[in-house]
C-alpha cells in the first residue's frame, strides 16, 4: 500500500478519526458482518453491530465468531490508536468469556475495547460487547505484538 509522506506522520488516532468521519473503515470484515465505528478516543474504541440471521450458528443464536471479531477489532483498533499509521501489530492471544446468547435481530450489540499496556513491542486490551440497556454478553482480553520498527 502507496502512503504519502503526509499519511506515513499521522498517528492511529487521527486515522481512525478520519475513518469514522468518512462512514468506516471501507472494505473488510468490519463491512462483512456490518460492524460500525460508534466512538473513538486515545487507548479506547466503540463498535457496533446488529447481528441477523445470517449470523446465526445451527441453534439459532449469533455465533460466538461475531462476537469474538467484535471483541477481537475493538481491542485492536484501541490498540491503533496509541500507534503510529505504518506501525505493524498482531492478535496473539485472544480470550473471550461468553456470558450471555445474543438472539439474531434482537438489538445492536456495542463493543467497548480499551488498552490496558502499551509497551514497545506489545500490548493489551480488554473488550466488553454489552447491549443499550448495559446487559453484558462477552467479555476479553488479548495480546497484541508490536513490530520493533525503531531498533
Amino acid at each position: 500500500m502507496n502512503q504519502t509522506p503526509e499519511r506515513q506522520s499521522a498517528t492511529g488516532l487521527e486515522f481512525l478519526r478520519n475513518a469514522m468521519a468518512a462512514g468506516g473503515l471501507g472494505k473488510g470484515i468490519g463491512q462483512t458482518l456490518g460492524l460500525s465505528i460508534d466512538a473513538v478516543d486515545d487507548g479506547q474504541v466503540t463498535l457496533s453491530g446488529a447481528p441477523g440471521l445470517e449470523h446465526a450458528n445451527p441453534m439459532g443464536a449469533v455465533h460466538g465468531g461475531y462476537l469474538a471479531t467484535l471483541l477481537d477489532g475493538a481491542m485492536a483498533l484501541a490498540v491503533q490508536t496509541q500507534l503510529d499509521i505504518g506501525t505493524r501489530y498482531a492478535t496473539t492471544d485472544l480470550n473471550i468469556t461468553y456470558v450471555k446468547g445474543v438472539a439474531p435481530g434482537q438489538a445492536v450489540v456495542r463493543c467497548v475495547g480499551a488498552v490496558l499496556h502499551l509497551g514497545r513491542t506489545m500490548a493489551l486490551a480488554e473488550a466488553k460487547v454489552v447491549d443499550d440497556a448495559g446487559k453484558l454478553y462477552a467479555h476479553a482480553t488479548a495480546t497484541f505484538a508490536i513490530a520493533d520498527l525503531h531498533p
